[in-house]
């Protein structure tokens, strides 16, 4: 299974505030689903247009090697 990680996040976090937010919520998946999920799991990240080109979640796009996809939201 590929999943695709949606992040929200506010314009001060870090790079490891990401990384652990997100390694929270494979955790969370694992209990919920009975199976283990790692970051070997995810395909891509997703967050809103305007976080795209936020520093930390380049740095973390890169150290994964995942792409980023922006997700227009509604007004």
């Amino acid at each position: 299974m590929t999943l695709v990680a949606g992040l929200g996040f506010r314009a001060g976090c870090s790079v490891d505030s990401l990384r652990s937010a997100l390694q929270a919520a494979l955790h969370e998946a694992s209990t919920q689903h009975g199976e283990e999920f790692t970051i070997t799991h995810i395909g891509a990240l997703a967050t809103a247009e305007d976080k795209a080109h936020h520093p930390a979640l380049l740095q973390l796009s890169a150290e994964l090697q995942l792409a980023i996809h922006p997700v227009t939201l509604p007004i």
